[in-house]
């Protein structure tokens, strides 16, 4: 059953905010190496609701085993000069934060393991209102800490500002994210190569490749119920064609943003139809609105 991330809200224009960044290996397949960003309370990877206008300050330490393989950076560096396995750095995705030292810059900024950094965001005040994330953008080496699960979802808040119809609805947030599978399959028929989870319940792919046996996390919904569905596609590598599927049937979805951009505003002026899909390239976040009898599938 999925279940919302945990969340932490901005009091007085603030957030402030303490990771750890860390890594285990999975303990049923030992091969996939797995990543994280979580508080002191033991919170992973949770969803950061600022507003327009706020600061966020975010603390990590690399708590991660020291790295092989190093390269000096040139200068201008924004913290490590060195790179190497195990270096990391937050992006804040699709935010309109400042790309200098300390804010959104992901070209320079290294933290070893070992190291503190502190980051001091400023969200304009006329950020738009939606849903974003954030995850670790060394390059290079980025690829490797998706797929290892070390990405959270960034909310603005104020959507219902632009669009009322959804201020009174059950919101999800849901993170599509994919991970690696050890060996590098090859691909067969409906056999992937990866692994694809929603908020880390996992979607179980067929074995063989004539099969369509699909097995997806599962929502329940009242009798009814009009659901605020906001979904990114926090994956490395995966492209999507999201569909929510009832008793076989896809149902009709209303998209009312994208990319934290709501639809039919001043920065989205394009018309935007109810319709059974929505296609989700890397990186892309939607919110959707949905209505069932009984329970969705996604």
């Amino acid at each position: 059953m999925v279940q919302n991330p945990a969340a932490l809200f901005s009091s007085d224009g603030v957030l402030n905010v303490r990771f750890s960044y860390q890594h285990r290996f999975d303990s049923s397949i030992p091969a996939r190496e797995l990543f994280c960003l979580m508080t002191p309370d033991g919170l992973q990877n949770p969803t950061l609701h600022v507003n327009p206008g706020d600061r966020l300050i975010v603390t990590v330490t690399n708590n991660t085993p020291v790295g092989t393989g190093g390269m000096t950076i040139n200068p201008p560096n924004c913290g490590d000069t060195t790179m190497n396995s195990s270096s990391v750095n937050i992006h804040y995705h699709g935010t309109n934060t400042s790309p200098k030292c300390r804010q959104d810059e992901v070209i320079k900024t290294l933290v070893n393991s070992g190291e503190t950094f502190r980051y001091n965001l400023s969200f304009p005040l006329n950020e738009p209102p939606g849903l974003y994330w954030y995850h670790p953008h060394v390059h290079g080496i980025a690829e490797h800490a998706l797929q290892g699960a070390a990405a959270g979802a960034l909310v603005v808040d104020g959507i219902n500002n632009v669009q009322p119809a959804v201020g009174s609805l059950r919101q999800r947030i849901l993170l599509v994210r994919d991970q690696h599978v050890p060996g590098n399959p090859n691909p067969t028929g409906n056999v992937p190569s990866w692994d694809v989870t929603l908020n880390y319940v996992p979607i179980t792919s067929p074995t063989d490749p004539s099969s369509s046996n699909f097995v997806p996390a599962i929502l329940n919904m009242e009798p009814g119920e009009k659901q605020f569905l906001r979904v990114s596609n926090s994956s490395s590598d995966t492209i999507l064609d999201l569909q929510y599927v009832f008793d076989g049937v896809p149902q009709q979805i209303q998209v009312v943003a994208i990319d934290g951009v709501p639809v039919n505003s001043q920065d989205d002026p394009q018309s935007r139809s109810v319709s059974t899909s929505v296609d989700m390239t890397l990186a892309t976040s939607f919110s959707t609105v949905t209505s069932l009898a009984t329970r969705i599938w996604a």
